[in-house]
């Protein structure tokens, strides 16, 4: 990795380091408070309106974000079209949800269901019209400044929904929190990229972006749906108190999957983007990188297998308990997520969203296929465990697909995360071990703490005690980027007066 590539991308790690660690330390306590002050029903709306919410936000950028990123000779007929396009097509968005959010609130059996819809879509056209200069945020790798808008809106939002719940506006608290998350983030991406729309519209560069954009797409169609219809099904099957459980167990789950992989995935596209011919390149970064996500993934999903029952209680309090044993299914899932989550990375930043789209094809029938036999069973644990078995049977296939584009092969993989894998297996069952000679009088928040503290020790001890490699190289990261902010530093005190 070259000189300035290097600096650019532990940069960018570092700062989306602090934005995730910062949003999920808010969105965490922000759930907790508003978990307290609301009821599963509450947020069982919620997520019957982000099964289509989700869909149709996933359809307002087309690609077209994506492939702004992507372009190597980027010009300006490129940006203000993808503005235009995207503006566009948030003002129809949010005229569809307007008219079919009768249907849907009818078909879930909830008519409080339509007006919910209705107040949430006006987010279409307002994250419509952030898309580019975020894009271009990107392209110009100004992560600092991403992270510092990320948290902001996280926590004006977040404390915005949470004095609502406060004063009693329910489900509305949470509808508002996400609209005003929308339009602060807009306002701020706006001022920051200082983007000034022009009456420019080109139908040869909307073409051009359309192009890679078509393939991303038509995976992030299929995918989406894989990843949604247990919420849809769930929701027409056993009503919203049990898509309730459903979905708080789902969305713990994907927390901290999601945040560690955020952390590289705003990072590595646009940066092996730009190495797009070197394939040694990417596979030697696509390993290092899978290496320090490992590294976090996979104690944090063992972790909450094992402490799953006073964690519940401690936070949450006993009407979420029906949550335990789904958590400790869908963790499973979790850690399958997080070695094919950033095989994205591969498909996208070489161009191969062709490729993509037909694995989503593949996969996405799997995945609906097993919630389809789990609703038949009959609860949400069955839905929870088909899911979690077809996911593990596209583990391999997931891996070995992209890892062909570049040489690398599941051993390689293997070889990169043993470490902290082993490591967290044993901490899993040193923590388990615990959690069962503890008495069963002890408060929920004392067995807690007293197990997530041996899990941590215990871990961390393990990783740097037998020095593996992936936390040696994180280190080595970390002692670089230190010591060439005391250059800079030293640089500065030199040249100012």
């Amino acid at each position: 990795m070259s000189d300035s590539l290097k600096s650019t991308v532990l940069t960018g790690v570092i700062w989306n380091t602090i934005a995730r660690f910062g949003q999920q330390l808010l969105q965490f306590g922000f759930s907790v408070v508003l978990a307290r002050l609301l009821v599963p029903e509450d947020f069982g709306l919620i997520t019957m309106m982000m099964v289509f919410a989700g869909f149709v936000t996933m359809l307002s950028d087309a690609g077209l974000g994506a492939a702004l990123v992507h372009k190597q000779h980027l010009e300006e007929r490129h940006i203000q079209t993808s503005f235009w396009s995207n503006v566009v097509i948030g003002v129809v968005l949010t005229a569809l949800a307007w008219l079919i959010a009768p249907w849907l609130a009818e078909f879930y059996k909830t008519p409080e269901l339509k007006n919910v819809i209705r107040l949430w879509s006006v987010s279409f056209i307002i994250i419509n019209a952030g898309m580019v200069p975020e894009a271009l945020l990107m392209k110009r790798m100004r992560f600092a400044v991403l992270a510092r808008v990320s948290l902001m809106v996280v926590g004006v939002s977040g404390a915005v929904g949470v004095v609502m719940a406060y004063a009693g506006w329910g489900v509305w608290s949470l509808v508002v929190q996400s609209v005003s998350a929308s339009f602060l983030s807009t306002v701020l991406l706006w001022s920051i990229a200082r983007f000034l729309p022009r009456r420019v519209f080109e139908k040869q560069a909307l073409s051009e972006l359309v192009h890679y954009g078509r393939g991303l797409l038509g995976f992030s169609f299929i995918n989406y749906w894989a990843r949604n219809a247990d919420s849809l099904l769930i929701g027409r099957a056993f009503g919203s108190a049990e898509l309730g459980l459903y979905g708080r167990a789902y969305s713990l789950m994907l927390l901290p999957i999601t945040q560690v992989i955020s952390v590289f995935a705003k990072v590595m596209f646009p940066a092996l983007s730009s190495i797009q011919n070197d394939r040694v390149r990417i596979k030697r970064i696509y390993l290092r990188a899978n290496g320090m996500i490992a590294l976090f993934s996979f104690p944090l999903m063992i972790g909450l297998i094992v402490t799953a029952g006073p964690f519940i209680n401690t936070l949450y309090g006993p009407k979420w308990e029906g949550v335990v044993p789904l958590i400790r299914i869908l963790a499973v899932t979790g850690i399958a997520q997080s070695l094919l989550n950033p095989t994205g990375w591969l498909y996208t930043s070489l161009g191969k969203t062709n490729w993509l789209f037909w694995w989503g094809v593949g996969a996405g029938v799997t995945l609906i296929g097993s919630i389809i036999v789990g609703v038949i069973l009959g609860s949400v644990q069955w839905v929870a465990v088909c899911y979690t078995a077809a996911n593990l049977v596209l583990l391999l296939p997931g891996l070995a697909i992209p890892g062909s584009l570049i040489g690398m092969t599941i051993r390689d993989l293997f070889l990169t995360i043993k470490g902290p894998v082993g490591a967290a297996i044993v901490m899993g069952i040193v923590v388990a071990a615990v959690h069962a000679a503890l008495p069963a009088t002890l408060s929920s928040w004392v067995q807690l703490v007293i197990l997530v503290t041996i899990g941590v020790l215990f871990y961390w001890s393990a990783v740097f005690g037998l020095r593996m490699q992936v936390a040696m190289d994180a280190l080595s990261i970390l002692r670089e980027k230190l010591d060439e902010n005391r250059s800079d530093h030293r640089v500065t005190d030199s040249v100012v007066p």
